[in-house]
């Protein structure tokens, strides 16, 4: 999924720069604000994927229940016209055997 994988750049890209942090010592609070930021957008953009996987699944299951539907409205429909044919054929036979007499 592209989600995940723009996610997991991210995440590298937040560990490296902790990292850079940690190994050169700087204790500007600036940066330390920065990949704080960084360490809350990654959680957010997590739960941000999981919530689009889930409408993703959600409009799958959607677009299988109307499918199914159209599908019953298709087969109804169908026996509908079939019944009326059979009705109608039925009323000219009526009037046939009416003049017939």
């Amino acid at each position: 999924m592209k989600w995940a994988d723009t996610q997991g750049d991210t995440h590298r890209d937040t560990q490296e720069i902790h990292g850079a942090e940690r190994s050169s010592g700087a204790d500007s609070p600036a940066l330390a604000a920065l990949v704080e930021q960084l360490a809350v957008k990654d959680a957010q953009l997590a739960k941000k994927d999981e919530q689009i996987a889930k409408l993703m699944d959600t409009v799958a299951d959607s677009t299988k229940a109307v499918q199914g539907a159209q599908a019953l409205h298709h087969e109804t429909a169908q026996t509908l016209a079939l019944e009326s044919t059979e009705q109608k054929l039925s009323r000219w036979q009526r009037l046939k055997r009416a003049w017939r007499g």
